[in-house]
């Protein structure tokens, strides 16, 4: 029943013997390999965790810099300029320990504007290990919040009708009510109340690009009186009309004969790089009048204590701004220093649409935002930016107003299609129009934004009516235009690490 086992023999016996070296030899390389792995693993872990902790350690550094900036942000720059240095060095302002690792902390002035408070810098976080392993992190800091950042900001609540477009962020200090169809918001919309909605079609319709977020703590804004204090202390190198100004009052009483008063309004034509302005004043029943032509003050500020009328094209960058009513009397236009326009009217089938020179129209007056018309920033514009100091910029002008900001069209001849390039402030008021009726279908187009108590009644003054955010004053506001201080922070990243 059972085979008998036979015995193994010499060619057996070696056979075996070569099969066990052989496995012997391949499980050796296995338990090697499988060592040399464990042992891999074992430093890559190391070093991540290693690298995950200076990460960590120079990230408190961080907290600690948004600390020093946030506790009185109202010193902020002046401390944040005094660590950096008078020559712009860069010194560590902070230095910590963290988990063993060494921590300094810097900050570098970017110098994108002449204010301490509007410029952005960069705050930097070291961390270097005992093996002198570093990684680096940087965080953007502004220390203020430009209203300039807002296609739309409202003191209070917002109502929003049928295709209206916001290119930039929307703030109401109130409840948001999107009552029209097909809304679309392009930036962040937000609202210290509630954001609705007034049917389910406009619920259905509405597009946002990113966020909409109810329930944020109130904004305050900048009052008439906070505009005022600006002819107090005005800027080196601003232009200021003011009856209180010693140097204004001297070259009012050189020409007229005699000094200004608070019944002071001022007229100014924009040319360029240039503003021709004539003074009015009724003094003892008598109106004198002072006619000027100087140069727009590049990066600065136009003050004037009393009502300010204006039209024109400029190339450069500057504010308006009055405690009183600003009036736009014309077309208001950015262009380059050969007064051609930056913005055009293009026709879909190709080409531009006529220009009236005599009026400063376009004469199309059928709505610009339909199937035939394109208003966009010239094709060759990046070729022919103004250069001032060296440097290509775009013209911006700000408009601040302590009242109202009035758009002129009540005279029958006035050109109803008005172009107003500019972003736009009024503490008290709102931008409003003149005249509130329209029957002849003209077009409104307002290209920067508008921070204001509640909605413009332009409705009726134009049948069309275009808000097209200015993107360029998100990083760039005009200069002296109103901020609230609210240090922000973005763009945090990894700038080195080995």
């Amino acid at each position: 029943m059972f085979r008998k086992l036979r015995r193994l023999g010499g060619d057996d016996r070696g056979s075996a013997l070569f099969s066990v070296i052989v496995l012997s030899i391949v499980m050796a390389t296995v338990l090697a390999a499988l060592s040399a792995s464990s042992v891999t693993r074992s430093r890559v872990a190391e070093r991540s965790n290693n690298e995950l902790g200076r990460l960590y350690a120079a990230q408190a550094g961080l907290d600690r810099m948004k600390a020093f900036i946030m506790v009185d942000a109202g010193t902020a720059a002046p401390r944040l300029q005094s660590e950096i240095g008078a020559g712009g060095d860069v010194n560590a302002i902070h230095t910590l320990d963290v988990g063993g690792r060494v921590v300094e902390t810097f900050a570098e002035d970017l110098h994108t504007s002449p204010d301490p408070y509007l410029t952005w810098y960069l705050l930097r976080a070291r961390a270097t290990d005992e093996q002198g392993r570093v990684t680096e992190i940087g965080l953007a800091c502004r220390l203020v919040d430009s209203f300039a950042k807002y296609a739309l900001f409202v003191d209070g609540n917002l109502s929003i009708g049928d295709f209206a477009r916001y290119a930039g962020n929307v703030h109401a200090n109130g409840t948001v009510t999107i009552s029209g169809h097909h809304v679309t918001f392009l930036g962040d919309l937000t609202a210290m109340r509630d954001i609705v909605f007034g049917n389910s079609n406009a619920r259905n319709t509405v597009t946002f690009a990113k966020s909409a977020i109810s329930g944020v703590p109130y904004k305050p804004r900048p009052s008439a009186a906070d505009i005022e204090e600006t002819g107090s202390n005005p800027p080196e190198g601003a232009l200021v009309f003011d009856w209180n100004n010693a140097v204004f009052k001297t070259k009012f009483r050189t020409a007229t004969g005699v000094y200004p008063n608070n019944t002071l309004n001022s007229y100014l034509t924009f040319q360029g790089d240039e503003i021709t302005v004539q003074h009015v004043c009724t003094v003892s029943g008598s109106t004198k009048t002072m006619t000027e032509t100087v140069d727009i003050p590049n990066n600065n500020i136009i003050y004037s204590a009393g009502d300010v009328w204006f039209e024109g094209h400029l190339s450069r960058r500057t504010s308006i701004i009055t405690p009183r009513n600003l009036h736009v009397t014309g077309p208001v236009r950015y262009v380059d220093d050969s007064d051609e326009a930056q913005y055009l009217l293009y026709k879909k089938a190709g080409g531009v649409a006529e220009f009236d020179d005599a009026l400063d129209t376009w004469k199309p007056v059928t709505n610009w935002k339909s199937s035939n018309f394109d208003y966009r920033q010239a094709d060759d514009w990046a070729d022919r930016m103004p250069v001032v100091d060296g440097t290509p910029q775009n013209p911006t002008l700000g408009l601040v107003a302590g009242r109202s900001i009035y758009i002129e069209n009540a005279d029958k001849d006035f050109p109803k299609n008005v172009e107003v390039h500019a972003m736009m402030y009024s503490a008290e008021d709102v931008v409003r129009p003149r005249e509130t009726s329209d029957p002849n279908g003209h077009n409104l187009y307002l290209f920067g934004g508008r921070v204001q108590v509640g909605s413009s009644p332009n409705s009726g003054a134009w049948q069309f009516r275009h808000y097209i955010y200015d993107e360029n004053l998100a990083a760039n506001p005009p200069p002296g235009f109103p901020s609230s201080l609210d240090p922000g922070f973005s763009n945090w990243h990894v700038r080195q690490s080995q």
